[in-house]
């Protein structure tokens, strides 16, 4: 089966269910159908335009945008759902969670989100550096004298890598230009298909999960993210 361009997918499906605790918690806990479009996901068997016509049941495999219909198009490639705000959607759904869950009293906190940036609107305060650049969240350590920089990107399982050099790229450099404060860069990924978290990002989710309040549970900190990452990217399936 590993050699068969679908059925080979589930392998990697079985894979994770038996060695991620974390996953495996969430993905028998999520409603009915949600499971389904998992699983189907997994394979690459949902009812794409791409599969429709291999399976003979539409002659055109174009989605609205003009480009092949895939599943990885959907959740994360096309040029509509992008200026729709559809993957701004799903990102910002996990962005709220995380919000929700940081320890506000003890740390200084900016996301990229209305109400929850700078004065001056970005999520770097000038004080510690002027720039354009809008990182997801930052976590001011006034005592420690720590500025803890993240930034999430949900891309589909086969790019987490790829999708964290790009942003890795992108935000390193600010370890060394803030000089008031000692800085730390934090790229994470979670995957769009089936929201999973592979062990470098669970590494950097466990960074994340220091500076939340203490009643807040590693284990159910990163399950729940997974979960809101798939059942977004369900939801912008079935609306597609």
């Amino acid at each position: 089966m590993e050699t068969l361009v679908k059925q080979g997918h589930f392998l990697k499906l079985s894979k994770y269910e038996q060695t991620d605790a974390t996953w495996q918690g969430y993905i028998y806990n999520l409603p009915r159908g949600t499971m389904k479009w998992i699983l189907n996901a997994s394979i690459d068997t949902l009812p794409t335009k791409v599969n429709l016509r291999l399976w003979g049941k539409v002659t055109n495999d174009k989605c609205f945008c003009g480009s092949r219909q895939t599943l990885n198009h959907i959740l994360n490639c096309c040029n509509v759902s992008l200026d729709q705000g559809r993957y701004t959607y799903r990102h910002d759904n996990i962005l709220q969670y995380i919000s929700g869950c940081l320890d506000k009293d003890r740390f200084t906190c900016f996301i990229d989100l209305e109400g929850q940036q700078t004065p001056a609107g970005g999520t770097l305060p000038p004080q510690l550096i002027v720039t354009n650049c809008k990182p997801d969240i930052v976590i001011i350590d006034k005592k420690k004298k720590t500025v803890s920089i993240f930034e999430l990107t949900v891309p589909g399982e086969t790019r987490l890598k790829i999708a964290h050099k790009l942003k890795d790229d992108k935000y390193q450099h600010f370890a060394s230009d803030i000089h008031t404060y000692s800085a730390a860069v934090i790229a994470f990924e979670i995957g769009s298909h089936t929201g999973f978290i592979n062990s470098e990002n669970k590494l950097s989710l466990n960074k994340l999960h220091k500076f939340c309040k203490k009643d807040i549970k590693l284990n159910c900190f990163k399950k729940n993210i997974s979960s809101i990452a798939v059942l977004s990217s369900y939801f912008i399936f079935t609306c597609r």
